[in-house]
Order: structure tokens, then sequence, then C-alpha cells
């Protein structure tokens, strides 16, 4: 019992510490389903992380292997000495209803060291297998007779959220002079050489087009997604996985307010405060 409860502790911590939104959303899921959502959240982090820490794509693989066979080991009731694998294994109690879609996951990221072109469709492909398929198994976690509607708005608001993601962490990448971003800058640029700041500049404006298209497909999800939040009030999972719709609307509405100027972005999003605030407006007064 003393190791479930610390590989519980531990997924919860990872949860907080570096996936605060999704963790937030956790709190208003009932107290017997959180360690599940939490060892999923972990999970994603420990996947999603192998591109950060890996540069080479057969060293990736090698690390996106390790995590298939573990899900290999949880099937076969032998689950791999892992804090994450090991909650997963305990708390997933529909692991086989929940697995297709943590497969998706990985598979995704081995995808990515592919080194596809950043374009809105490869961009969308990405959300809808990462963030998409977390927030379908999180639902399932919540609801393993989910049907295949409730599932696809699940996946379309995941999808959205890792939209929001790319466009969130666009101060980073236009500071990385590695990021698959840099391309844009390639194809549009005509100078061989300039100043860093000009180089930044000049991306900025060539990712200006795929920025406005990615804004107009999370905008599309929204409206889409906006007539579902009438349904919630009786489904708590469909309303948890739901979760993420006012925080997609705080952080699109701030994109919006910044316009072009993306290096100031981080100024306008809102902050911890703002988004408990907002998924407490949800979950209690609709």
């Amino acid at each position: 019992m003393e190791t479930k409860l610390q590989n519980i502790d531990y997924c919860r911590q990872q949860a907080r510490e570096n996936d605060a939104d999704r963790y937030y959303m956790s709190l208003f899921a009932s107290a017997a389903k959180r360690p599940a959502l939490w060892a999923l959240i972990a999970f994603n982090l420990e996947v999603s992380k192998t591109r950060a820490v890996v540069s080479e794509a057969m060293l990736g693989e090698i690390r996106l292997q390790w995590w298939r066979e573990a899900l290999d080991s949880i099937a076969a009731g032998t689950p791999r000495a892992h804090p994450v694998v090991e909650a997963l294994a305990a708390e997933l109690h529909d692991f086989a209803t929940v697995r297709p879609f943590m497969d998706e996951v990985i598979d995704t990221w081995s995808d990515d060291f592919g080194g596809a072109q950043v374009t809105l469709a490869s961009l969308e492909s990405h959300a809808h297998g990462t963030g998409g398929a977390l927030n379908a198994s999180m639902l399932l976690a919540l609801n393993p007779d989910a049907d295949t509607t409730q599932i696809d708005v699940a996946r379309r608001a995941g999808q959205a959220w890792s939209l929001m993601g790319t466009i969130r962490g666009l101060p980073h990448e236009l500071a990385n002079p590695s990021s698959d971003w840099q391309d844009l800058l390639a194809q549009s640029s005509n100078t061989a050489a300039q100043e860093e700041t000009d180089k930044r500049d000049q991306l900025v404006s060539a990712i200006q087009p795929t920025v406005q298209r990615l804004l107009g497909s999370i905008g599309d999800s929204v409206e889409s997604l906006t007539q579902h939040l009438s349904e919630v009030r009786g489904d708590a999972a469909l309303r948890f996985a739901l979760g993420l719709m006012p925080l997609i609307m705080l952080e699109f509405r701030a994109v919006r307010r910044v316009g072009d100027d993306l290096m100031a972005l981080d100024e306008y999003l809102p902050g911890n405060a703002r988004k408990l605030l907002a998924l407490m407006k949800y979950h209690f007064f609709g």
C-alpha cells in the first residue's frame, strides 16, 4: 500500500510541476478518479519529453519503445518497476479500453522524429495524436463506456488545447536556432546573412500566416465544441474533458490581444489564478 501511495504521489507531483493546467483540471474530478488522471498526465510527460532529452531519432525510438513495452507489461499483469507504469497498472481499471490512445501518443511522438515540415496540417495531425489522444484517454479513465461521439468531442478539445500550446510556446521556439519553425524563414528570406534580431523579426513575419491559420483552426474548434457544453451537466466525464474549453478561450483571447508581437506573448497569457477561477466558474456555474 505504501508503494502504491508513493507512486500516486510521484505522478501527482509530476503533473503539478510540469503540466499545471491539466493538474488543475484533475482537481475537479472525483477524488477516487484523480490518481488515474495523474498517472496518465505523468505518462504523457514521460513520452512527450523524449524530443527534448534525445536529439537522435534512433535514441528517441529506443526510449519510446521502452514505453511501448511498459504498456505491454501492464497488459500482461507484470508492470515494470517504474512509478508511472505501476500507477497506470493500479489505477486504470479498464486499461485495455484506454491503451489504444496511449499507443497513439507514443506513435505520434515517434513520427515527430521524421522532421515533418511545419504546416497547419502537420501541426493539426500532431495535436490530434498527442493532446487529442491524451484527452480521450482521460475521458475513458473516468468513463470506460463513453461512446464514439463523446470520445470525438474529448479528442477535439484536447487537440485544440495542444494547438494552443504550440502558439504559447512560440516565443521559445523563435529563440531556438534549431527549431523546425526556422524552415519557414529559409523559405521566405532571400538574405544570406542577417543580424540575429533581424532574423528573429523576419521569422516572426514568416510564421504569421501559419499562426493565423492555427488561430482559425482553434476558433473553429471552439465554435464547434461550444454547442456540447449544454450537454455535460449530467455527464461528469464529458464535463471534465471539456474543462479545457475555458482555458483555451482565455489563451485564445490573449493571443488575439498580442497581435503580431508574438515575442511579448508571455506578458498577455493568463496566470494560474485566472485559470483556476475560470475552471471554478465552468464547473460550479456552467
